[in-house]
C-alpha cells in the first residue's frame, strides 16, 4: 500500500490489485448485506428441519442430493436436542451449496396440502356436529359441495348418532357419519 499524489489528491494506492481490475466489471452485481445473508442462512436452516420431520416415504419421493439426504437420515437418528441442532446447521449450510429452490417449493406445497386438509377436517366436523344437532341446512350445504352424495344414508346416519348421543352410547354412526363426509372431501 502506498499514497499517490494525483491532481493534488491524495490517493492510497494498492500494489496488491491486478492491473486489468476494471471497477466495471462488479457496477451490475448487487451485493447482499450480512444480515440479508444470514436471514438466507436461516430460512434454508428452517427448511432443513421441515425436511428432518418428514417420513421416510415422504423423503424418498423429493429429488435431492445424496449428501443432503444422508445428513437428514442422520439427523432424523439424533435424540439429543444439541445435536440435531447441529445438524440442522449442518443441512442449511449444504442447501446453500444446492439449488435449494426445487426443494422448498416441494416443501411449500406440502405445507399447502396440509393446511387444506386441516380447512377440510374441521369443516367436515363441522357439519357432522351440525346435522347432529339437528340443523338441517347443512344437508343443502353438503349437496352444494357434493351434488353424488347419497342423502337417504346420510341421514340415517344422523338418525343413529343421534339416538347414540341420547342412549350415551359410544359415538359408531357419528364415526361413521365422519368418514362418509371426508370420503366426500377427498374424491
Amino acid at each position: 500500500m502506498g499514497w499517490l499524489l494525483k491532481n493534488n489528491e491524495l490517493t492510497m494506492t494498492n500494489k496488491n490489485i491486478p492491473e486489468d481490475y476494471e471497477e466495471d466489471e462488479f457496477q451490475g452485481e448487487e451485493r447482499k448485506s450480512k444480515s440479508q445473508v444470514k436471514r438466507e442462512m436461516l430460512r434454508l436452516q428452517e427448511y432443513g428441519a421441515k425436511l428432518v420431520d418428514l417420513s421416510p416415504d415422504q423423503l424418498s419421493k423429493i429429488d435431492m442430493p445424496d449428501k443432503l439426504r444422508q445428513a437428514v437420515l442422520d439427523a432424523k437418528g439424533m435424540k439429543k436436542h444439541g445435536a440435531k441442532s447441529r445438524q440442522t446447521h449442518y443441512i442449511g449450510s449444504i442447501m446453500r451449496d444446492v439449488d435449494a429452490e426445487p426443494i422448498i417449493s416441494v416443501l411449500d406445497h406440502s405445507d399447502e396440502l396440509k393446511r387444506a386438509e386441516a380447512v377440510a377436517f374441521k369443516r367436515v366436523e363441522l357439519w357432522r356436529e351440525r346435522l347432529i344437532d339437528d340443523d338441517n341446512s347443512v344437508f343443502d350445504e353438503i349437496a352444494e359441495a357434493y351434488p353424488h352424495f347419497d342423502r337417504q344414508h346420510v341421514n340415517q346416519l344422523v338418525r343413529n348418532a343421534r339416538q347414540e348421543k341420547e342412549r350415551s352410547k359410544p359415538p359408531k354412526s357419528a364415526r361413521a357419519l365422519f368418514r362418509y363426509l371426508m370420503e366426500l372431501e377427498e374424491e
